[in-house]
This record gives structure tokens, sequence and C-alpha cells, in this order.
């Protein structure tokens, strides 16, 4: 990773950049309180070095095909097989499982009893 005068250094530009958004954001201000992943997982509004100065490449990121998969399922990336998008429903105050979601929807079947299917 990066040398820690270098981290020192984007400290210091992070610093200043925190004081020009401020102004800038005085003007127009961000649409939403706060930004998050569809997780849940908050989404900061700047990243950097500094932030994954403790971070260990091959436990925390790894390689492609590898645990923990951050870079994809494939050793090759995806260059020789495309990538999928995997789809799924979300309702607002679901209460029943997903399954029985999806169920409903192929089928078109409202009265499914969530009982028989559990989500795994």
């Amino acid at each position: 990773m990066l040398k820690d005068e270098q981290l020192m250094k984007v400290e210091e530009e992070k610093r200043e950049w925190v004081e020009s958004a401020l102004k800038a954001l005085k003007e127009t201000p961000e649409r939403l309180s706060s930004f998050t992943t569809i997780s849940g997982l908050e989404i900061r509004p700047l990243c950097t070095p500094t932030d994954i100065s403790d971070l260990d490449y091959t436990r925390d990121i790894g390689f492609p095909g590898l645990y923990p998969f951050t870079r994809g399922i494939q050793p090759s990336m995806y260059r020789g097989r495309l990538w999928t998008m995997r789809m799924f429903p979300v309702w607002a105050g679901q209460k029943r499982p997903i399954s029985v979601s999806i169920i409903s929807c192929v089928t078109g079947k409202q009265d499914f009893p969530s009982r028989s299917i559990t989500r795994r």
C-alpha cells in the first residue's frame, strides 16, 4: 500500500477537499440526508487510501475466483464469460419470505400459504 508520507499528503489534501465541498454544499445541498447501498451500508462522500491503510489485500480483497469473491467468482474476471445480473423482488415492509413472493408473482396466486415455504 502507500507509504506513511504519501498517506499524510492524501489526508492533508482530503482536509482541503472537505473545506471546498462544505462551501459547495451550502449553495447546493445533497439530495438526501444519507446515501446507502441496497444492503443498508452507508456510502461516504469520499473514500481515500487512508480509509484502507490497515487493509490486508489477500484477506480483504483477494484474487478473482477466490474467497472472499470481491472481484467475482470467475478466475478470469469475466473476460471469458460474461457476468449475469440477478434480480430479486423487494417490497417495502415485506413480511413473507421472498420465495413465496416469487411464487406469487409467477403464478399470480396471492393466497399462497407462507408457512409451507421458508427462506433459507
